[in-house]
């Protein structure tokens, strides 16, 4: 035994105590990936070009420019279905000598674009504009009967993916507790030399208990709703939010928030492919669109941002009602529920210039 526990004896309560995986921290896409459409960086983020053609480096950001502007977000700002690198809302607000920072991650919640920013504003010259074009991870997180099994923490999408991929990085060729099983008999036999073989039984059957004990006393997700995630959900983003102000007073940046359009949000009218697309997939996942794309879910949802941002004194802008005019109703903008087009990334880097009055 060891002479901690007779000095110590509450330190058998320390050991006895588990810990349990949180596997909802951020993540980005995947690292240096090319095609015609798509390319990302090392660091796994768009590949991005300033007002002049240059590749940006966000590692060396810091001494290539002496200013910038951020954009955060989830897919739709990041660019899913733009024709190329330099057809997203981001590309179109670079400025001379001032570039836009895509930051966005596809599928990323608001809790990970603050995530994001505390783990890059290392390499990030002095801030001028921070423009979140977000929204819709939120909802529909919230809508997905799976989401959300430790709710007091946030979480993304696909946890259970990302879990796996996770522990396969680590172990990519053995079991994961056939590893630490043969990790821990090769200390007993070390330990023990001779006695290896007796040892190895007996810790091999202690083995099985503590894991047995270990993961029986793991906590159970809690069955809720649509609503009470949702509204757990916008308690995290209101705090998010304080923290982003604070990061403002210390910075000096200003925020603009931009509640992103949707269809089933917005009153645009739909052009042919936009309504063969979305219905096609609103047919394949009805339950689940009718809980986050409706009007009620839109209402709720901008009322609390236009509460909350006036609060914190963020501007606030609501995309869905930049589409409302009538001149929109013949142009495609989305390729789904709320992707957009080459003219429809177009569309909205023309209103936030007009708006924002970005400097």
């Amino acid at each position: 035994m060891h002479p901690r526990f007779k000095y110590y004896p509450f330190h058998k309560d320390y050991t006895a105590m588990g810990n349990e995986f949180r596997p909802f921290v951020t993540f980005t896409h995947v690292a240096n990936y090319t095609s015609a459409s798509v390319n990302t960086d090392k660091l796994g983020f768009r590949v991005q070009y300033d007002a002049d053609g240059q590749a940006i480096d966000i590692t060396t950001l810091k001494s290539s420019y002496k200013h910038c502007n951020l954009m955060m977000g989830n897919s739709t700002s990041f660019g899913v279905d733009a024709s190329s690198d330099k057809k997203t809302i981001s590309h179109y607000l670079q400025q001379t000598d001032i570039p836009c920072l895509n930051l966005s991650i596809r599928g990323g919640t608001t809790r990970q674009e603050l995530i994001t920013f505390l783990i890059l504003k290392q390499y990030l010259p002095p801030i001028k504009n921070i423009i979140f074009f977000t929204g819709i991870t939120n909802p529909s997180l919230a809508a997905l009967d799976a989401s959300l099994p430790h709710p007091e923490f946030g979480g993304v999408f696909s946890e259970p993916f990302h879990f796996q991929h996770y522990r396969g990085f680590y172990q990519p060729t053995e079991d994961h507790t056939y590893t630490l099983r043969k990790g821990f008999y090769e200390k007993v036999e070390e330990k023990y030399g001779k006695a290896g073989k007796l040892a190895k039984k007996f810790y091999h059957t202690l083995f099985r208990l503590f894991q047995k004990k270990e993961q029986t006393a793991l906590t159970p997700a809690p069955a809720l709703g649509f609503e009470e995630k949702m509204d757990m959900l916008l308690s995290q983003l209101h705090s998010d939010l304080q923290s982003w102000t604070a990061f403002r007073e210390q910075m000096g940046f200003k925020l603009h928030f931009i509640l992103q359009p949707s269809i089933g949000w917005t009153q645009k009218k739909l052009t042919p492919s936009e309504n063969d697309c979305y219905s096609t997939d609103f047919k394949k996942h009805k339950v689940y669109y009718q809980r986050f794309v409706s009007q009620k879910t839109y209402t709720h949802y901008r009322d609390f941002l236009q509460k909350t941002l006036a609060q914190f004194n963020i501007d606030f802008y609501d995309a869905n009602e930049w589409l409302n005019d009538k001149k929109f109703d013949e142009i495609s903008c989305f390729t789904d529920v709320c992707h957009m087009t080459d003219e429809g990334n177009q569309i909205m880097a023309d209103f936030i210039k007009n708006e924002l009055q970005l400097a």
